[in-house]
């Protein structure tokens, strides 16, 4: 019986830890931005906010969707939101 435990033992995945993924850590640091750019007003900071938490939640469902036309202008928006990363992660 021990044997056995032992074989079991070698041939199991180790278990991983309950980190918090980074893609959580960072929908976290957007939506509790209060710091906005002075080049941008409000509205429009609210807007980029929303566009880059809509990317980073898209890439966390990890679920494609089925109708290509969606999945195609999912895909345009995530890019946006990805590229609004880009410019303004220093005001996160």
């Amino acid at each position: 019986m021990n044997l056995l435990n032992k074989i079991t033992k070698v041939f199991s995945k180790p278990k991983k830890e309950h980190e918090t993924p980074i893609i959580d850590f960072i929908i976290d640091k957007i939506t509790n931005c209060e710091e906005k750019p002075e080049s941008v007003d409000e509205q429009e900071w609210k807007s980029i906010k929303k566009s880059m938490l809509f990317a980073f939640r898209a890439k966390k469902r990890k679920l494609p969707l089925i109708s290509k036309g969606r999945r195609n202008a999912e895909l345009i928006k995530t890019k946006q939101g990805f590229e609004l990363f880009e410019v303004y992660i220093k005001h996160l």
